[in-house]
């Protein structure tokens, strides 16, 4: 049986420029948002992000070919054409890449909300699970994760 999706929250207030009209501000105001513990940018639906500031230009200064490339390395990683297969492994990096496109460059008319939608619902079911699914898994590989960590540790205090 399935439970019901809860709505996402109301999306938040858009920071304000400081004086100069760049980016300051809005990084200060980011800040004072992430330091409140009930803010979460991921409970928020990109579309509520504003980016009227960023009107025709790319976010961070990306260029277009650097996008493609983003997207082109991550299509090579996430399905196999000579298998036929799919990675499941890199549904998370597919979600966030769409996610990131839509929250800092939907002003370039990129068509990806189907994409956003689809990526959200297969993310939600592999990334608790990427570390394995019962207790005993997630164990055995958070052991193997982190052993030579371990070991370093217990050389290092001997």
């Amino acid at each position: 049986q399935e439970t019901p999706e809860a709505e996402e929250p109301a999306p938040p207030t858009p920071p304000s420029e400081d004086k100069e009209g760049g980016l300051s501000g809005q990084r200060s105001s980011f800040r004072k948002l992430e330091a409140q513990s009930a803010y979460n940018s991921l409970l928020h639906h990109p579309s509520s992000f504003d980016v009227e500031s960023l009107k025709n230009q790319p976010y961070m200064n990306e260029k277009m070919i650097l996008m493609y490339d983003r997207w082109r390395k991550l299509l090579k990683g996430f399905y196999n054409d000579k298998t036929g297969n799919f990675d499941c492994s890199k549904i998370p990096d597919v979600y966030d890449s769409v996610k990131y496109d839509l929250i800092h460059n939907k002003h370039l008319g990129l068509d990806m909300e189907r994409l956003y939608y689809v990526s959200r619902k297969l993310a939600n079911c592999v990334i608790p699970n990427e570390y394995g699914v019962d207790a005993e898994s997630k164990r055995r590989i958070g052991a193997r994760i982190c052993s030579r960590l371990l070991g370093k540790l217990i050389m290092d205090l001997d």
